[in-house]
């Protein structure tokens, strides 16, 4: 039976305001009578399904979540339909991205127990459990919010390293390695998804785009016409398209980093890894500060106080470069055991690790910078938006929060070859701030 055959008579357990998404509302409640079925759920949820409760959830996922909560507690379910619409692009996608879900899921938290594992996963039905989480805050929330996070900021990046130096060919053999990125690339929908929106998408007329008109058009069509920043950015789709360095989350913005208090302690969730597959090692970070300098410059048409918290913002994320690349050292001296960067040859010289490490993390900083330009320009033209710059509510104001993202992204991404790490972004982002004052 096919899921638009698929009928059910619990309709009355439906929230009111439930997203269907252009699909029947039976198709939703069909949802409930599939988790229904299992034992774990049953146990979790407790009593009857047809008192159990359907809500929707907002997040930052393609697929619809929905909390399902009995007498008991309650589970978060994803539905990854077969088809999804962004404006006016419809898009089909295969429910089976369920199972890379929760497979990249698991292997991410194994090298970092930040990335959250799904309690199960049902490629046949494109149903995901998510599990029951506690009442979280995202980080772009709390962000735009301006609460003070010290610290928060470095517990992700030390996270991002740890899942992208231990899923990579530096802590995982040859035969290993090959095998996960065969696995990995049936999830290429999603790979291509991204490719699409990310590189291409606010180039063309693509149906997708949907920047701040009229107040940007002219911003947007003078860097339609810059060739040399399309190129740039033609240069790093083929950078991300055949570079397998390790496992990503693939779409790590602050709207996927939640914050817990946890025994009065505050620990980072990382939600979400539905774009999972092999890319570019610094791919992943890229996306966090992309999505953080965004924050930075939505903050001064969010009210007074914005020079404050954008001071203690830049500090934060220093703070979290050098996290993030202590992490990564420490790793690199105590669990390099995998293919590249053979043990045995560096150790023919002195000080051949050393050496080593300080050429490969150079090399990473500008395909960084360039990454980062590309997702915030792919934000602000393109469809997947900025919370916070959407938050302002004059056009006006937010269109001069946006050109400056804008002269950001650009001035990173063209520059990249001379951007050795995070101070040189955070004196660009300085300069800019301090230009539009």
């Amino acid at each position: 039976m096919s899921d638009r055959d698929y009928v059910v008579n619990n309709s009355s357990a439906l929230s009111d305001d439930l997203p269907t998404q252009g699909l029947p509302a039976t198709m939703w409640t069909s949802l409930l009578e599939r988790i229904a079925n299992r034992n774990d759920v049953m146990s979790q949820l407790g009593g009857s399904p047809q008192n159990w409760q359907i809500k929707p959830q907002r997040t930052a996922s393609l697929s619809p979540t929905f909390r399902v909560s009995g007498p008991d507690g309650s589970v978060l379910v994803k539905w990854a339909t077969d088809r999804v619409t962004l404006g006016r692009h419809v898009i089909a996608l295969p429910p089976k991205r369920v199972a890379f879900e929760a497979d990249g899921a698991r292997f991410l938290n194994n090298a970092a127990p930040e990335f959250t594992i799904p309690l199960a996963a049902d490629p046949s039905a494109g149903v995901l459990l998510a599990g029951s989480l506690l009442n979280g805050k995202s980080v772009q929330k709390r962000l735009t919010a301006r609460e003070d996070m010290p610290g928060v900021l470095a517990q992700v990046a030390a996270a991002i390293a740890r899942s992208s130096f231990l899923t990579s060919d530096l802590a995982i053999d040859l035969d290993e390695q090959r095998s996960r990125i065969a696995h990995f690339s049936g999830n290429a929908a999603l790979t291509q998804l991204n490719t699409e929106l990310i590189f291409d998408g606010p180039f063309i007329d693509h149906p997708t785009n949907n920047w701040n008109s009229p107040h940007l058009d002219d911003d947007v069509q003078d860097l339609l016409s810059d060739r040399t920043l399309v190129l740039a950015l033609q240069h790093l789709k083929l950078d991300y398209l055949t570079r397998a360095d390790c496992l990503l989350h693939n779409n790590l913005s602050l709207d996927q980093v939640y914050l817990y208090s946890v025994d009065q302690e505050q620990k980072v969730i990382i939600n979400s890894s539905e774009f999972v597959g092999y890319g570019p090692i610094e791919f992943d970070y890229s996306c966090f500060l992309a999505g953080f300098y965004l924050n930075l410059f939505a903050q001064d048409g969010l009210g007074p106080g914005a020079f404050r918290y954008q001071t203690w913002m830049l500090n934060e994320v220093e703070i979290a470069a050098n996290r993030l690349l202590a992490e990564f050292s420490d790793l690199w001296r105590t669990r390099r055991t995998g293919t590249a960067y053979s043990e045995l040859t560096l150790a023919r010289f002195d000080d051949g690790e050393e050496m080593a490490l300080a050429e490969y993390s150079a090399t990473r900083a500008a395909a960084m910078a360039g990454f980062i330009g590309g997702e915030i320009i792919r934000r602000i033209v393109g469809m997947a938006g900025s919370p916070e710059m959407l938050q302002i509510e004059d056009e006006a104001v937010r269109a001069n929060c946006e050109r400056r993202a804008l002269r950001f992204a650009r001035q990173v991404l063209l520059d990249r070859a001379n951007i050795t790490g995070t101070q040189d972004m955070v004196a660009i982002a300085e300069d800019i701030l301090r230009s539009g004052r």
